[in-house]
């Protein structure tokens, strides 16, 4: 019997040949023999093993992975689904599947080290009442799937934790800039779909293979980091950055067309020149701004065929024709009479989706399911008061831990803790207002790179600068300014 006989480079040089040669013949083989339906689905699993691979020697790449794809979100929501259980699988779905793989395993291996499941223990206790009711009330995996979207952000919260306990400093540098340069991959891939044709504008805005409405609400994360950036940053380059990725960010989500989320950009604008040690004297700005921001949207003939029945409406009657798309007839009506007849325990989780599914009348296809556009009253219905007061006491402990922090930051000089406990609150705010009228938990793209925020700023030691907050940029103190040693 023959005995190969190499040194350690040809070894490895041999390893991985063999290795590509295997996996090609596979996914040629797969490419080949697969419906095309099972294409997307075979090539993204591929994906996320070899991202698998690649976490368990740098726990990071699971990070990176997350705030791309999020990025890419409409892109990945295009494909179509398919049957498990009583629900459907998207491509989407199955990213976000891998990913909480990936977490628990890696963190599984190492959970002696984990010391930060106090900050996330309210969502931790809310996930674990959801998977009881989903214990209770079983119907062919239902709730799965709300279970997958409650408990994959705070678990990407202690795996943030987890990696930056090797090297905060680089790590939280490279995370900054993944998240702020991530603002160019929708004009990216806008730049190659329009001309190709694969995304057409229309008077609603862009449409085709990339959906809009993700990808703007994506942009909102960016918004508020890159206005903390503009508003701390050491430099006026940095700052100038700063300003420059806020202003791309909102660009590119006034041409989405996305008329709740360009509101919420303008609304966080003036927040800006916020002092968290004395908000009060901003109060009559945030009065104005939403005023001014509707009234500018308004004018735009665009946003105004979406907002209202009428496209002649005038301002007088935009609450009479203001378009609801449903929450008001049915949706949120009938899911609160329903809750009411269990409101302790709720129907279980995914129960509120089948209710406002079987009311709709906009159904295109078997997998497409609603949901009643309100995660307050969705939860209510599905996990009973009981879920409600976890789910409240979890956002709001998690708002008051960033805000406190912010203002001990801001007070004591310190402007990385300042930038991302700053953008964080706004993001957890946005979040919290934008799921009175949307199902905003269930957009996991958006809730992840939130999460990862979390722990940055939860992970930053809040300590005294010798660089003194300016107005806008910080300059350096004077040698008699700065303190003694």
């Amino acid at each position: 019997m023959t005995v190969l006989n190499l040194d350690g480079r040809r070894e490895r040089e041999f390893v991985t040949c063999s290795f590509l040669f295997v996996a090609g013949g596979l996914l040629g083989g797969a490419l080949i023999t697969l419906p095309a339906k099972l294409l997307p689905f075979f090539l993204g699993g591929c994906v996320c093993v070899g991202i698998a691979v690649h976490a368990i020697g740098k726990p990071i790449a699971l990070i990176y992975f997350v705030v791309l794809t999020s990025a890419t979100a409409g892109l990945f929501r295009s494909f179509e689904s398919i049957d498990v259980g009583s629900t459907g699988l998207s491509v989407s779905g199955l990213r976000w599947v891998f990913v909480e793989a990936i977490a628990c395993f890696i963190l599984g291996f190492n959970f002696r080290k984990l010391q930060t499941l106090g900050f996330y223990g309210y969502f931790l206790a809310f996930t674990c009442w959801a998977i009881f009711r989903a214990m209770i009330e079983f119907e062919g995996g239902l709730g799965i799937k709300d279970i997958l979207f409650y408990s994959l952000p705070p678990i990407l919260g202690i795996y943030t934790h987890f990696t930056l306990a090797t090297d905060t400093r680089v790590a939280i540098g490279r995370i900054e800039q993944f998240i702020l340069y991530s603002v160019f991959i929708p004009i990216l891939l806008y730049a190659i779909f329009l001309p190709l044709g694969l995304v057409y504008l229309t008077p609603n805005g862009p449409e085709g293979l990339l959906e809009p409405r993700p990808l703007a609400l994506y942009l909102l994360i960016v918004v508020a980091l890159g206005l903390a950036k503009w508003r701390y940053a050491r430099t006026k380059a940095t700052s100038l950055r700063g300003a420059l990725v806020f202003g791309v960010a909102l660009g590119t989500i006034l041409f989405t067309l996305s008329w709740v989320a360009s509101m919420t950009a303008l609304l966080l604008l003036p927040s800006y020149r916020l002092n968290p040690r004395k908000p009060w004297r901003m109060l009559p700005v945030f009065v104005l701004v939403p005023v001014l921001a509707i009234l500018a949207l308004f004018m735009i003939p665009s946003y105004r065929d979406r907002m209202f029945h009428r496209s002649d409406t005038e301002i007088s009657g935009m609450w009479r024709n203001l378009n609801s798309a449903g929450r008001f007839d049915y949706m949120w009506p009938a899911t609160f009479q329903h809750a009411l007849e269990s409101p302790i325990i709720g129907w279980g989780p995914g129960s509120a989706r089948v209710l406002v599914t079987n009311l709709s009348f906009r159904r295109k296809s078997d997998h497409e399911q609603y949901h009643p556009h309100n995660e307050y009253l969705q939860v209510f219905h599905d996990l009973g008061a009981i879920g409600l007061a976890l789910l409240l006491l979890a956002w709001f402990s998690l708002l008051g831990q960033h805000w406190k922090r912010w203002r001990t930051a801001h007070a004591l000089g310190d402007h990385v803790s300042a930038q991302w406990n700053m953008a964080v609150t706004l993001v957890i705010t946005m979040v919290m207002l934008s799921s009175v009228t949307d199902n905003t938990l269930h957009y996991t793209f958006v809730v992840a790179p939130l999460f990862i925020m979390s722990a940055v700023g939860l992970r930053v030691d809040v300590k005294p600068s010798r660089f003194p907050l300016g107005r806008s940029v910080a300059r350096e103190a004077s040698p008699e300014q700065r303190p003694s040693p």
